[in-house]
């Protein structure tokens, strides 16, 4: 506790040597998410579906996510302007 920018900064390192870190995205997420930062948790998560495209243990928490609006208001932004 307390510790929140070290560990995000620990992540990013670690990401930054080894970007197909599945864990390590998925701790990221969740660190953004608590700290409200949503279009970082989103896009950390999306690392997470990409390189762990079947764990459904992944998907589901998504959509249940406090994220959940914003990322479907991302959605049909990206949807409407294509």
């Amino acid at each position: 506790m307390g510790r929140v920018a070290d560990a995000t900064s620990a992540l990013v390192q670690l990401l930054d040597f080894s970007p197909t870190d599945a864990e390590a995205w998925s701790e990221l997420s969740d660190i953004y998410l608590s700290q409200g930062l949503y279009p970082q948790a989103i896009y950390a998560m999306e690392e997470v579906v990409v390189l762990s495209p079947n764990a459904w243990n992944v998907r589901n928490p998504v959509g249940r996510s406090p994220a959940k609006p914003y990322a479907n208001r991302l959605s049909s932004d990206s949807c409407s302007s294509g």
